[in-house]
């Protein structure tokens, strides 16, 4: 039986604890979650380069499932951008309630236009 991709949570704004209660919250699934670890030292392109590191760590090749809730969403989505310019797939980001500036919400919409073209 082949074991299923692990899920890798971004930390939100507030704390970790947001993560792992969301984490609790998806017990019903055998799923491997992972609640990356955040710095509050760190803004979201180096804590994003700091995650993204962790998670190839833990799972050499992808496709890689990502999620995060508000500013763990924003996180997330810069996981996932930084994975591929690795040249490393995404299988899915799940985002829930995020802030998005102009810039990454640029990057975002690139991001999707450049897969959807490719496909």
């Amino acid at each position: 039986m082949a074991t299923q991709r692990p899920l890798f949570l971004a930390a939100p704004g507030v704390a970790n604890a947001q993560s792992v209660s969301f984490s609790q919250f998806l017990q019903w699934s055998d799923q491997p979650v992972y609640v990356l670890d955040k710095d509050n030292d760190l803004n979201i392109a180096q804590l994003a380069r700091q995650n993204a590191s962790d998670i190839v760590k833990v799972q050499p090749e992808g496709p890689y499932l990502l999620g995060g809730h508000s500013y763990g969403g924003a996180v997330a989505m810069e996981v996932a951008m930084l994975l591929e310019s690795w040249g490393h797939e995404i299988g899915a980001v799940l985002v829930r309630t995020v802030f998005v500036t102009n810039i990454l919400k640029f990057e975002i919409i690139l991001t999707f236009e450049t897969s959807v073209e490719n496909s």
